[in-house]
């Protein structure tokens, strides 16, 4: 009898170890899945940041460009002013307008990136460097989206009414638009838009006009930076 007894315990023993060995295998198995589950989770929302990424960079840096244009058509205007306006080119004052009217319009992409904070898919990714780096991003969007709403503002409540008073929109576009054929050229010929070089509002509103868009470009180059930093960071988790 103790020797039965003593082979039911051993076996009891071993069924134990079995069952115990079979859980940790499992867990083990399921603990695998689930890491190759995310790291693949990943990898996927990785090159999908990187291509919005990329996209956001190639339309900043137009954007960028765009706004360096402007102010600089912006301080060649400022530097026309003064009493000697009729000894200016109607062609140039005409060019140099036609410039400071256009403002950037950064067209961001930003539904991955809202995607993996929303969700706390963030939360796969194992670089925490990446993490620190893609927080910012999403108020640095906002503040810049607010600048150019500002801009834009400007132009329609300030700059153009008074435009429509004092100049020739008309025959700045029969010169400049891609649309001078339909409009045709103004018939006020004797007008002489010149005159808003001497002009003090004018003065103001260009005055303005560059502050509020250097501002911008200071958000445009933080942002700018931010995004290739980001990219940089992406370019890793994807290639480890």
């Amino acid at each position: 009898m103790e020797n039965k007894t003593g082979k039911y315990f051993k076996y009891a023993i071993g069924e134990i170890i079995l069952v115990v060995i079979g859980i940790l295998i499992a867990l083990s198995i399921n603990n695998w899945n689930t890491i190759r589950l995310q790291q693949k989770d990943s990898l996927e929302l990785s090159k999908r940041l990187h291509e919005e990424n990329i996209a956001n960079i190639k339309e900043l840096k137009i954007g960028m460009e765009t706004l360096k244009k402007t102010k600089a058509a912006n301080i060649n205007l400022l530097n026309l002013m003064g009493k000697d306006y009729i000894n200016k080119s109607h062609h140039t004052l005409d060019s140099l307008i036609y410039i400071v009217i256009a403002y950037p319009d950064f067209n961001v992409k930003a539904s991955v990136l809202t995607e993996a904070i929303s969700t706390g898919k963030i939360s796969i990714f194992k670089s925490s460097q990446l993490k620190s780096k893609l927080y910012p991003i999403p108020p640095l969007l906002q503040l810049v989206q607010t600048r150019e709403t500002n801009i834009e503002e400007d132009l329609a409540d300030n700059f153009f009414p008074f435009m429509y008073k004092n100049y020739s929109m008309r025959k700045m576009d029969f010169n400049f638009s891609s649309s001078k054929n339909k409009l045709g050229p103004s018939v006020f010929d004797t007008f002489d838009g010149r005159r808003i070089l001497n002009n003090f509002e004018f003065e103001n509103l260009l005055d303005n006009l560059y502050f509020v868009r250097n501002g911008l470009t200071l958000h445009y180059e933080e942002l700018l930076k931010g995004f290739e930093e980001f990219s940089v960071l992406l370019e890793k988790e994807i290639n480890e």
